[in-house]
């Protein structure tokens, strides 16, 4: 962790040079809460991601994944889908969960990681639900390739 790179690091570009406390209060959060954003430290959810987005014109796609431009247009909000975003955080609650159940935790790394396939998956999918059922069954091929690997 620490590591100012990828999303935290893009952050930091929206930011520009404009101070911690008043780029959290525009984004409604707490400074400590961007600040660990921006180091790597936690990961924001949807909320705030769409809040960049209407507020600083930032591409998601940009911000997640590092693709494309780190400004989108105005009049191209309709080809982000925000609902997505949300179902990805519940969708990592559920891999949360079903992880648990079998005695492991997620670290922030891996977290990352799901955030990113997630988005892309669904991004593609479109309107894809995923469900606890798939969801455990990508963490069983994941297990098994690991096996493979080792």
């Amino acid at each position: 962790m620490g590591d100012v790179s990828g999303l935290g690091r893009r952050l930091q570009d929206v930011r520009g040079n404009e101070s911690l406390d008043s780029f959290a209060q525009r984004l409604e959060v707490h400074r400590n809460t961007l600040f660990r954003y921006e180091k790597g430290e936690s990961y924001p959810d949807a909320r705030i991601i769409y809040m960049l987005r209407m507020k600083f014109d930032v591409n998601p796609d940009w911000l997640i994944t590092g693709e494309g431009p780190m400004h989108i247009e105005d009049g191209r909000t309709a080809g982000y889908d925000f609902e997505l975003l949300e179902k990805i955080t519940n969708i990592l609650d559920g891999l949360e969960w079903v992880l648990e159940k079998r005695g492991r935790e997620m670290n922030f790394e891996t977290k990352k990681g799901w955030i990113k396939y997630l988005y892309k998956q669904l991004k593609q999918e479109n309107t894809a639900e995923i469900t606890r059922d798939k969801v455990e069954g990508v963490i069983v091929e994941v297990d098994e390739l690991k096996k493979q690997e080792g």
